[in-house]
């Protein structure tokens, strides 16, 4: 018969080895200790009653006895055996305890908590992500370096790097239009993608050291860097875990934080220098420093939802230590406690206030992990197919169901020993049924936005004839007009003169033609070369004259926008004066990308415009149609990034007009309102489409997806 798991070790001696430390720290006014593993750079935190014991294990008592002991001491305190266990388990597998034998339960060796790690090839293929290879041991080098640089944690320094940030914010913000084209039409270009390969290691490893630096100025050892290669890119990596053993929570801070402000000082030297350079290689550079310092501080290292420096700098500011992993098993509890109804479930909130940031952190953190995992996977599924759909399917298994496996497996025994099977098993059904309904089943709104430009027509411009002075307006601002209709007219002084001088000359030529016809023959013939280039003169004036009236090339109502100012205004030939606005043939063309030319194509229900002189005031329509074929080309430069619109287009464009991939055209035909409400060029449109299940949706764009693979 197997012994009670207490029993079998309550009468051995084990003890801390040599290189275990315990250090004291202060969360919410509450005392904890870390337990530290110099060698292998582990460690534990524990409460007072845990420190307490294994003081007394390093005496010659034993489990038993070092228990009560800490016991007699910290009688409000003292935990059940299960823990002491689990807590002699854990040190042990860190190697930090010896002494301790396998612990034998019910058959198979078993140490509440002991499992062994998985092997490093195991535990690259659960992270492939970020597969960390150790190379090197900097601790000595950055123990040289770390005196020599303090001039770079000084007052002055932080003083400058603030400056420096501030000033790029503000170039940032006004340089927003330039910044956005760039990255469009620059960043994924083969020439650049292979300059980033180069860059991104470099700053990643100034930012490394950053944490090196300042670990090491207080006095932290760090004995591991090496590379890991993070989303295929190989980065350097320092570990600079010796710093959690720091009292001074702003101490810990700091060296969390050194490697984001690092990476935001540069990021702002270098958007300083790309807003001074010219065109060219280093000036992609600089936008490429500048843009991974910034965007991936944002969404990685800085951002508290992912465990990288954001998250230690947020948990220690919050002082809840190991945040993320607390968060996960509060919810876990609370699953027990009131989803299946297990008695005995224990919290690991220790503290006031540490409830309702477990319940908020751990279902933003989730959700983000998975936003963020699905971005990059999608990402790597449109550059590399098949790589990406492996890659995403291996993901799904790491998000869902290996957790999954886990938690149902460490909940398996508490639910056979109280009897909750039956209540556990529709749980589990009713939660599957939900995920079902809401993915498959539950239809969504669904909607896409693009933007778009109203087309008047060919003939809606309203345009100068001729270079003149504008002396009578003829037909008035919002006044109905039928085509041939004259709308203004025009003044050119000394044109009518000119005129009358031209036709008299042609007239005194064809009389003189007419007489050398009887006398010199010769003479005629000279004289009708005359005559084609006065009546060429003549022509051109007379046309000239017929063009200072401008008339309106179709019916409609004029709209001449500032026709207060038009009288005595000069103009030149083509300038625009107005439009007449046909409210029958009003039109807006969009340009759909590829991802969204499906819903737009076969499920939009109706469309929903909003007019640039009318923001606020939304127009509905039900004709759209069609332009063939897919084009680079958009209908207007006002659609494209060069102008503050949402498609990229190429740098070298001077126009404006070259998308960077193909587009589909659509024209919209937009109801009847007042001529004024069409003058504003952009328009912003909505189409609404058929309700669909996310999951439905999700799959239907597979489907595209693979179909656009297999056709490229």
């Amino acid at each position: 018969m197997v012994q009670d798991p207490w029993q079998q070790i309550a009468d051995t001696r084990p003890f801390l080895h040599n290189h275990v430390r315990i250090f004291e720290h202060q969360y919410r006014h509450a005392t904890w200790y870390v337990i530290s593993n110099s060698l292998a750079a582990s460690y534990f935190r524990c409460d007072e009653f845990s420190k307490l014991f294994l003081e007394q294990l390093n005496s010659v008592k034993t489990v038993g006895e070092a228990f009560d002991a800490a016991r007699v001491q910290l009688p409000d305190l003292a935990p059940d055996t299960a823990e002491i266990i689990r807590l002699l388990a854990a040190l042990r597998e860190a190697d930090m305890l010896a002494g301790l034998p396998e612990v034998e339960e019910q058959g198979a060796a078993t140490s509440a908590g002991t499992a062994k790690k998985p092997s490093p090839w195991l535990q690259a293929m659960l992270r492939p992500l970020a597969v960390k290879i150790p190379l090197v041991d900097p601790d000595k080098w950055l123990g040289w370096l770390a005196p020599r640089s303090k001039a770079v944690f000084g007052v002055p320094a932080i003083a400058l790097a603030c400056v420096l940030a501030v000033w790029a914010s503000l170039l940032a913000m006004s340089r927003w239009p330039e910044l956005v084209v760039h990255f469009e039409s620059r960043f994924m270009d083969w020439g650049n993608v292979l300059l980033l390969w180069f860059i991104y290691p470099l700053l990643k490893g100034a930012h490394e050291l950053g944490h090196g630096l300042v670990a090491r100025r207080w006095g932290a050892e760090v004995h591991e860097m090496g590379l890991m290669f993070l989303v295929l890119m190989p980065v350097p990596y320092v570990d600079a875990s010796s710093s959690s053993t720091f009292a001074n929570k702003y101490q810990r801070m700091a060296v969390a934080a050194a490697g984001i402000v690092v990476e935001l000082l540069l990021s702002s030297i270098a958007l300083i220098a790309w807003v001074w350079l010219e065109p060219g290689t280093l000036r992609d550079a600089m936008f490429n420093v500048a843009f991974i310092g910034g965007i991936s501080t944002l969404l990685f290292n800085g951002n508290p939802l992912l465990r990288f420096d954001g998250y230690y700098v947020f948990c220690d500011a919050i002082e809840i230590p190991n945040l993320g992993t607390r968060s996960n098993q509060y919810l876990a509890y609370l699953f027990k406690r009131y989803a299946v109804g297990i008695s005995g479930a224990k919290t690991p909130v220790s503290s006031r206030g540490e409830r309702r940031w477990f319940i908020s952190y751990g279902i933003a953190a989730f959700i983000y992990r998975l936003f963020i995992s699905f971005t990059i996977a999608l990402y790597i599924v449109g550059k590399f197919f098949i790589f990406g759909i492996v890659l995403t399917v291996w993901m799904l298994f790491l998000q869902f169901v290996m957790p999954l496996i886990k938690g149902l497996k460490k909940i398996a025994p508490e639910v056979a020993a109280q009897a909750k099977s039956t209540r556990m098993k529709a749980v589990c059904a009713g939660i599957a049924a939900s995920v079902y309904l809401l993915f498959f089943v539950i239809p969504l709104p669904h909607s896409t936005h693009v933007a778009g430009v109203i087309e008047l027509g060919d003939r809606a411009p309203v345009r100068s004839g001729a270079d003149g002075f504008i002396a009578h307006i003829i037909a008035h601002d919002g006044q109905k007009v039928s085509e041939g209709d004259i709308l203004l007219k025009l003044e050119e002084p000394g044109l009518q003169s000119r005129l009358q001088l031209a036709k008299a000359r042609l007239y005194e030529l064809k009389v003189r033609h007419q007489s050398l016809l009887v006398a010199d023959l010769n003479a005629a013939a000279q004289v009708v070369d005359e005559i084609r280039g006065a009546r060429a003169e003549y022509e051109d004036l007379e046309r000239q004259s017929r063009s200072l009236e401008i008339k309106a090339q179709r019916d409609g109502w004029l709209s001449l926008g500032s026709a207060a100012d038009l009288p005595g205004r000069f103009v030149k030939q083509g300038d625009l004066l107005g439009h007449v606005v046909d409210l029958r043939q009003v039109r807006v063309r969009v340009a759909v990308e590829q991802n969204d030319v499906d819903d737009v194509r076969r499920h939009t229900k109706r469309v929903e415009a909003r007019l640039q002189s009318q923001p606020f005031k939304s127009v509905a329509s039900n004709s759209v149609s069609e332009v063939p074929m897919a084009t680079n080309a958009l209908p207007s430069p006002l659609l494209g990034s060069k102008y503050g619109g949402r498609i990229p287009v190429d740098a070298r464009d001077e126009q404006g007009l070259k998308a960077i991939y193909e587009v589909f055209q659509f024209d919209v035909e937009l109801p009847a309102l007042s001529q004024d409400a069409y003058l504003g060029k952009l328009a912003e449109l909505r189409f609404v489409h058929t309700e669909q299940a996310v999951g439905i949706r999700l799959w239907r764009h597979l489907q595209l997806l693979l179909t656009r693979q297999l056709a490229g």
